[in-house]
């Protein structure tokens, strides 16, 4: 049965605050900086993309 966002209890609204928190910080860190790449930007970026990854392949996909 496919989980959903709604259905997934305390720890998963715990666990999306905190993927939503790393979210923030990347658009923060981008509106902040005054180069046109920003260090900071694409590390915070690269680790929501991964925690993104890992949240769609093992919570949505696997049974």
């Amino acid at each position: 049965m496919k989980k959903h966002l709604i259905f997934l209890g305390d720890l998963g609204v715990i666990y999306y605050s905190w993927l939503l928190l790393v979210l923030f910080l990347t658009v923060i860190f981008c509106l902040e900086g005054n180069q046109f790449i920003n260090l900071p930007t694409v590390i915070t970026g690269i680790i929501f993309l991964l925690l993104l990854v890992f949240t769609v392949q093992y919570k949505f996909l696997c049974k």
